[in-house]
């Protein structure tokens, strides 16, 4: 496997698109329904499309924005690079990058995200450590420390979420996975997710 670098600069320049590009048996010639942006804070800002099964990634807005993914610089390396590191490459392609997923949604479920009028925060609990990542679609506020809704779980479980290990109902029954604020919001945008 190869080590998923901790700069988000190196993760977005060199490490996703070449990740990506493994994945061109399973993208074929699919391309976006939309961009994602991920804005790290502190560190930079990076666009990414899916065109014709290729990752194009720019620190220029791409057209067609779907979402925004927005976390702290501080939250970078163990949320996104331990995350991929994590749930590795030996899962099925279509579970292996969360990136890959939103920038592979199909029209109608690219429609639904489109119309969701609130932000999303996951709140990861991490060795005594709070981190935050938020999603929002285009044209909602982004503030990481007022969402509309948030979820919070383990940093850990969240990863066994990624990697189909465990699913939400199950951390829900088990009271390890909570919701504040709007919960429609985190229904709305799981399909970000699915």
């Amino acid at each position: 496997m190869t080590r998923v670098p901790a700069a988000p600069e190196d993760f977005f320049a060199e490490y996703l698109p070449a990740r990506v590009a493994r994945l061109s048996p399973v993208l074929g010639q699919r391309s976006s329904p939309g961009s994602v942006l991920f804005d790290v804070e502190g560190a930079g800002r990076w666009w990414l499309r899916l065109e014709a099964g290729r990752l194009v990634v720019q620190g220029d807005e791409l057209p067609g924005h779907l979402l925004t993914i927005a976390l702290r610089q501080a939250d970078f390396e163990r949320v996104i690079a331990a995350g991929a590191e994590q749930v590795g490459e030996t899962l099925p392609p279509e579970r292996q990058i969360i990136a890959a997923r939103m920038l592979t949604l199909d029209a109608e479920r690219a429609s639904l995200v489109r119309g969701v009028g609130g932000s999303l925060a996951l709140v990861l609990a991490d060795a005594g450590v709070t981190r935050r990542l938020l999603i929002a679609p285009a044209g909602v506020a982004v503030d990481l420390d007022k969402p509309t809704c948030d979820v919070s779980c383990t940093l850990e479980d969240f990863w066994k979420l990624q990697s189909g290990e465990s699913n939400a109902f199950e951390l829900l029954m088990a009271g390890r996975i909570r919701f504040g604020g709007d919960a429609q919001i985190a229904m709305a945008l799981s399909g970000v997710f699915a």
